[in-house]
């Protein structure tokens, strides 16, 4: 039977929000609602006296703030449109699974058969079950939508079970251990697909090693408006949307982008169905470019690219060189294609196209930190003077510039991931100092083991070239 999307005291319409803001500003919504966290002043420093800040100084914080103020608003209205998206396409809030949630895992996978024959490096995802456990959701918004939807963990799975057995005439194995479960939906492998960015093998080889992952599920709709209906019964057109991450925070800021991409997509629809120009009316077209600007205006961040190998040919395709005495030089200009993010590219040609002077970082500076680097083919190096401070509230802020700049590493095996993982932190990064995410948790300077935070500490031994200084 046809379902309706909502249920107890949420509206029986839910009226489309607002799209993108265009460049002109619009009155800031009030944060005291319980969506997201406030966000305090930054806090004086414990110190005896402040030094006087310059006129430069000043025009230069207030810009960081005013941009900072901007671009909440920005991702205030993509989140409400978000929510809007997905309510009109069918799409849940994710249900997360990995071994971080214990056993508060919502994903339970029932693995197929690996054909040893033909050398199967791994079994296939023959089917997943999504239960909802309470408190699971980090967000609010989608917490309350979970709420309104009644996902009600009532079709107990040893049913399931009995009639997958009776249909393939093979037992499944580890059914004993979850006969006594109950869930709400299941999809079968064939269902799930992974979100751009992600590929299916990697999505199967994260639940295998209890990485966080999440799915999106995806229920057909029937209607529009008041009369909007989700088609639980339309089982072999429900499909989901995989994604995994290689920790929680990650997997925070994957999901966040997944859902701002889609508020992106509609502000595109809506902007060209008026008849208008996209890169006139919207601040910018992706979240891609979006976190770039908070890099590039609040934090003074730059991003350079290499990579570990030992051929020099490789190494000349990206930023970084490495000489004969271990020191890493930066060649200028800076090639805008290595950067695949446009306002980045952008800054490249237009702060960098006429240096000259290459930037070189020492080796006796990167003894603690280069043999964890070289561990891995590529790495990243993200050099910002933005001060990130710690509120009384145990939140995040940012409160000025640093004299020198912070170097923060992020490595990874493939440059397309590496690419990913640079902005995931840096919108996790982004997000907490608006107050979207309530606590600041990133692990480590460049590697999301625990274990290895040791070994990637910051360093202030660089500092930005002038033509990036912003006065």
């Amino acid at each position: 039977m046809a379902k309706k999307r909502v249920t107890k005291d949420t509206p029986e319409s839910q009226p489309k929000p607002t799209t993108t803001p265009k460049r002109s500003s619009t009155p800031k919504p009030d944060k005291a609602s319980g969506t997201r966290a406030k966000r305090p002043a930054a806090p004086k420093s414990p110190k005896a006296k402040t030094p006087r800040l310059t006129k430069a100084e000043r025009e230069e914080r207030r810009l960081q703030r005013d941009t900072l103020d901007v671009l909440d608003l920005e991702v205030f209205d993509l989140h409400e449109v978000s929510l809007w998206v997905m309510d009109q396409k069918g799409i849940l809030p994710p249900l997360y699974g990995g071994d971080f949630l214990e056993e508060d895992t919502e994903l339970i996978p029932i693995w197929g058969i690996r054909n040893e024959e033909i050398g199967d490096p791994q079994p296939d995802i023959g089917a997943i079950f999504l239960r909802s456990i309470p408190l699971v959701e980090p967000n609010f918004d989608l917490q309350e939508v979970r709420e309104s939807l009644d996902l009600e963990n009532d079709w107990p799975v040893k049913d399931i079970l009995k009639t997958i057995t009776e249909a393939s005439g093979k037992p499944i194995d580890g059914a004993s251990e979850l006969e006594e479960l109950k869930v709400f939906l299941m999809l079968a492998g064939a269902q799930i697909a992974p979100a751009p960015g992600y590929t299916s093998e990697g999505f199967i080889k994260a639940m295998l090693d209890g990485k966080p992952c999440a799915v999106f599920p995806i229920i057909p709709t029937k209607g529009s408006g008041d009369d909007l209906e989700y088609l639980w019964d339309k089982f072999e057109d429900i499909h989901g949307v995989a994604i995994y991450e290689e920790s929680p925070q990650l997997l925070e800021a994957a999901v966040w982008h997944y859902r701002l991409q889609l508020a992106f997509e509609q502000a595109k629809q809506d902007v060209l169905a008026a008849g208008e120009d996209v890169d006139e009316e919207l601040l910018a077209p992706d979240t891609y470019n979006l976190v770039a600007l908070y890099d590039d205006i609040v934090m003074h961040g730059l991003r350079f690219y290499g990579t570990t190998s030992v051929l020099r040919d490789r190494q000349e395709q990206l930023d970084v060189l490495r000489e004969d005495n271990g020191d890493l030089l930066i060649p200028m200009p800076l090639k805008p294609e290595v950067e695949p993010v446009e306002t980045y590219a952008r800054i490249r040609r237009e702060f960098f196209g006429e240096v000259l002077e290459p930037l070189r970082f020492q080796a006796e500076t990167l003894q603690a930190i280069w043999p964890n680097i070289r561990a891995h083919t590529y790495f990243c190096i993200r050099p910002r003077t933005g001060r990130m401070v710690k509120t009384p509230d145990d939140m995040l802020d940012v409160d000025g510039y640093e004299e020198n700049a912070i170097e923060e590493w992020t490595v990874a095996e493939a440059l397309p991931d590496l690419y990913q993982r640079v902005h995931y932190r840096c919108l996790y990064e982004m997000l907490s100092v608006m107050g979207w995410i309530d606590t600041y948790a990133l692990i480590g300077q460049g590697n999301e083991n625990e274990d290895e935070a040791e070994d990637f500490p910051d360093s202030d031994t660089f500092t930005p070239p002038t033509p990036r200084t912003k006065k």
